[in-house]
């Protein structure tokens, strides 16, 4: 099972009195090794394997407690169209709780220049009120204190017109600018948490099993820009899913429906951290650093 290509630096702790902070010199990539990189691609594993991970999901990942860091490279391409962004970061191999090519399938499709590649990372985070920790390394009284969140990134960057298209769908309240719209099935209102609004059917008397209200355990919040644009989309019931982004690049996040009340906090940290360890970074068509936006 391949890995991402570890970083050849050395780490002296985990943490520090604010945020984890990579410790050492980040070094950052230059263009020539920037143009090198490319996605891994995972060989099937056996058909048992892949039954027993398709039956039982929490199977699959692949945690560690080792702290010697580890380098992601998503990269987001389709060489016939010329297309080729990537998101590069950089930290300790215990905060990766699960890697491209855990779950043992085969992740490409289509061959030479017109293969497509699909990546997909999770990091398991204890956030304390002083810094942020990997699960993996957290004592029971720090389990305990903390806020418990997965960050997922995926190797897909889009426009933000994009992006809201797809929250506005994942919504229910419909594809409006369609060349043959989809009425609208679903309205957004103010919900009880600050900053959020929530999702309602414009006429109760007309269901869908794929509407807003269709699933009665969930509820859906988003963070409201504009009419029927929005800036994030979180699916809660036990646990609150969020469809975000960093800087155009596909990212959720997974924590408590309990915390969502401190939403703004918690993203702003999470997305705090992965600027701290990321070492490279094609934002909007531009070559952008972490630190130097």
């Amino acid at each position: 099972m391949k890995r991402a290509c570890i970083a050849l630096l050395s780490l002296a702790v985990i943490g520090s009195p604010v945020d984890a902070q990579p410790s050492g010199d980040l070094q950052l990539l230059t263009p020539e090794e920037v143009a090198k990189l490319e996605p891994e691609l995972c060989q099937p594993a056996s058909s048992f394997f892949q039954a027993m991970t398709a039956a039982l999901p929490f199977l699959v990942g692949s945690r560690t407690a080792d702290i010697t860091p580890e380098q992601i490279a998503l990269v987001d391409q389709h060489k016939a169209s010329g297309r080729r962004k990537v998101w590069v970061l950089r930290l300790p191999a215990a905060f990766i709780d699960e890697r491209t090519c855990d779950a043992g399938r085969k992740n490409w499709v289509g061959e030479g220049d017109d293969r497509r590649v699909s990546q997909g990372y999770r990091l398991a985070v204890i956030m304390l009120s002083d810094r942020i920790i990997p699960l993996s390394l957290a004592s029971k009284g720090e389990f305990e204190q903390g806020i418990r969140a997965r960050i997922y990134l995926e190797n897909e960057m889009r426009n933000p017109a994009s992006l809201h298209r797809a929250y506005r769908i994942f919504s229910s309240v419909g594809l409006v600018d369609a060349i043959v719209p989809v009425p609208q099935r679903c309205r957004d209102v103010p919900s009880e948490i600050p900053g959020l609004v929530t999702f309602r059917r414009i006429d109760p008397s007309v269901r869908s099993w794929l509407d807003c209200e269709a699933f009665s355990d969930t509820q859906l919040f988003a963070k409201k820009l504009d009419e029927l644009t929005y800036d994030f989309l979180a699916s809660c019931s036990f646990n609150c899913r969020v469809k975000s982004n960093y800087h155009g690049w596909d990212v959720q996040y997974l924590y408590h429906h309990t915390y969502l009340a401190e939403w703004q906090r918690i993203h702003e940290r999470l997305t705090h951290f992965l600027d701290q360890h990321t070492v490279y970074l094609d934002e909007d068509g531009t070559n952008a650093v972490a630190g130097e936006r």
